[in-house]
């Protein structure tokens, strides 16, 4: 399974535990949280495992929905990068 990381597109300030909170949530597997590209000056981020990348993109947006229900705006939006 590949890892992913959320780092970019929360433009609704929802924390990177309240992120990896709701990745939970919506059935994400090995939720953590993590400096953003393993840097330690990077914010925090939180990680997960998904087999594909239009899987991480599918628990991206059950995220999305728990956080922000009914919340369709671009600024409600969670991004998922592929990192080894």
């Amino acid at each position: 399974m590949a890892r992913y990381e959320v780092t970019g597109g929360n433009g609704r300030g929802a924390s990177a535990e309240q992120v990896a909170a709701a990745l939970k949530a919506a059935g994400a597997d090995n939720v953590r949280l993590r400096n953003a590209y393993g840097m330690s000056n990077q914010p925090k981020v939180a990680t997960f495992s998904a087999p594909s990348e239009s899987s991480a993109k599918i628990l991206c947006e059950n995220a999305c929905d728990i956080l922000w229900p009914g919340d369709t705006s671009i600024m409600a939006n969670l991004i998922a990068y592929e990192y080894e």
